[in-house]
């Protein structure tokens, strides 16, 4: 498996910048997932791994080696789309095949390849069946054996679950990550989908306008989000207007003093940032935790957990997520109630 290594890739189109200068690191046998809204140019990034799109400038290096300008059949990527691209014709083991056929394998080393990668994601039994004849979860999963059947150096994912309705989205997710694992393969992962960024990759790429704005393991880019459009895109985030009047202490808009964990940020306007989950609901005032009185203004049952909106005296809306562990919790909670709201002080940071 190769490492992957990026030095200040540019894309532009009708000299417009579509990938503008970065540079990554891809370890051998990692899983990255590059994240962001459409039009951030994280599939153009992958495109360009690929040999589908070529660069304008800047270089990609496979295990120190520069591939910028070697067509895709020369640079042994597994590729997997979001719309499966089986031939409807052929069966699922023809399907797999398709990649070492245009290779020149043969024969039994064919059969076996086929056989194992088939196995690989559970579907030797589904060898002589047609695509249409399978749900769109299997197709997917044929798509990915064609991928591996040829013993890629990088494996690379475009938006492949999103074709897919959310069970399946979670199960072929799952799938695709015990295959990265158990096979050490260096995989790249595009997807919108923030959730799923953060379930499956060892490290996130967040980008926005062609540009990286933060690279971090899951828990380092949700908790310690380096931008204001990081926070904002990962996770849902509470923005309290203020200004820091010394390293850990916050004065909101409205007056209230708050303390923060982090307190490396110089004074002046500034964001202090929670997040929903480390809100408390109904809080007695207590020395050691923020503090803040409000008006629920919307209660939204979503199963799992409920989301409370409060409404601050200085019309500022905070977001709380309060788990359901007991049935009848959700009638506590009513529009228009007065309520107070805590949280720790390193729960909130400041941008």
């Amino acid at each position: 498996m190769a490492t992957i290594a990026l030095r200040h890739v540019t894309k532009r189109y009708h000299h417009t910048p579509s990938v503008d200068d970065i540079s990554l690191d891809i370890a051998q046998g990692e899983l990255v997932a590059f994240v962001g809204p459409s039009g951030c140019g994280k599939t153009t990034t992958l495109r360009m791994i690929a040999g589908l799109t070529d660069v304008t400038s800047g270089s990609i290096l496979f295990d120190g080696r520069d591939v910028s300008d070697l067509p895709t059949y020369r640079r042994n990527t597994g590729i997997v789309f979001q719309g499966y691209a089986l031939f409807p014709h052929m069966t699922v083991a023809e399907n797999v095949a398709f990649g070492l056929q245009m290779r020149r394998v043969r024969g039994t080393a064919m059969a076996e390849r086929v056989n194992d990668a088939l196995a690989m994601v559970r579907l030797e039994d589904y060898a002589h069946r047609l695509p249409r004849e399978m749900s769109g979860g299997q197709q997917q999963r044929v798509a990915l054996a064609r991928a591996i059947a040829i013993k890629p150096d990088a494996l690379l994912l475009d938006e492949p679950l999103s074709a897919l309705d959310a069970k399946l989205r979670q199960e072929v997710r799952d799938e695709i990550r015990r295959l990265q694992r158990s096979l050490g393969l260096t995989t790249v992962f595009v997807t919108h989908d923030q959730e799923e960024a953060v379930s499956i990759a060892d490290r996130i790429v967040v980008m926005n306008a062609g540009k990286i704005e933060q690279v971090g393991s899951p828990q380092e880019v949700y908790e310690k989000p380096a931008t204001r459009f990081v926070a904002q895109f990962i996770g849902l985030s509470n923005f309290l207007s203020g200004e820091v009047e010394a390293p850990g202490r916050f004065r909101i808009r409205g007056g209230g003093l708050l303390t923060y964990g982090d307190g490396k940020v110089n004074g002046g306007r500034q964001d202090l940032i929670v997040r929903p989950e480390k809100i408390e609901l109904g809080a007695k005032p207590d020395q050691g935790l923020n503090h803040l009185e409000g008006v629920i203004d919307s209660v939204t049952y979503l199963g799992p957990l409920t989301e409370v909106r409060v409404r601050l005296a200085s019309g500022e809306k905070l977001v709380a997520h309060r788990q359901n562990r007991r049935l009848g919790e959700l009638e506590t909670f009513q529009p228009g109630q007065p309520t107070t709201i805590a949280w720790a002080p390193e729960a909130g940071f400041v941008l």
